[in-house]
């Protein structure tokens, strides 16, 4: 199961990071535009926002299952292996219940979003409801379970050196 939830954030996180190279090219194009043209567009800022939000929604657990999010490294890369699983560990439950809350306020949102069919109010008016009730909810939802699947391994690290 591990090794599923790994593969998914895996995948997800390649496919995401190509949105970050359209919505390069979708601002440079814009800044174009804008400066050299006099000719704004009215779509790139509402849509390189909601690119912004799905590469920011998706990208947790891809940062979790590579090491790439930021820790106390003054500290952290100080003690011994043991010592980081045992802190793993015990951030865990504060994991936990953060990813917890924001699953369950990141669902109540999109639900009401999407019961007034919601759309953002800058430019052509696009659609928003998509994002708040599938894109968020599911970036958080990948990264609780990648944040399970290296508890997992942290007390399997911990019970495997106590047994030796």
């Amino acid at each position: 199961m591990l090794r599923v939830i790994d593969a998914i954030n895996e995948k997800v996180g390649f496919y995401t990071s190509f949105l970050l190279v359209a919505m390069t090219f979708m601002i440079t194009y814009e800044v174009v535009a804008r400066r050299f043209f006099n000719s704004p567009t009215s779509w790139a800022w509402s849509i390189s926002t909601q690119l912004e939000c799905i590469i920011a929604a998706l990208a947790g657990g891809y940062c979790l299952l590579h090491h790439a999010h930021v820790r106390m490294d003054a500290i952290y890369s100080r003690v011994s292996e043991r010592s980081r699983v045992i802190i793993d560990v015990a951030t865990f439950v504060l994991v936990l219940l953060v990813l917890g809350v924001m699953l369950w306020r990141t669902s109540e949102m999109g639900l009401l979003s999407f019961s007034l069919l919601e759309h953002d109010v800058r430019g052509f008016r696009p659609y928003i409801w998509h994002l708040k009730l599938i894109i968020i909810p599911g970036g958080v939802l990948l990264f609780l379970l990648q944040e399970i699947a290296e508890f997992t391994r942290s007390l399997q690290f911990l019970l495997r050196k106590r047994h030796q």
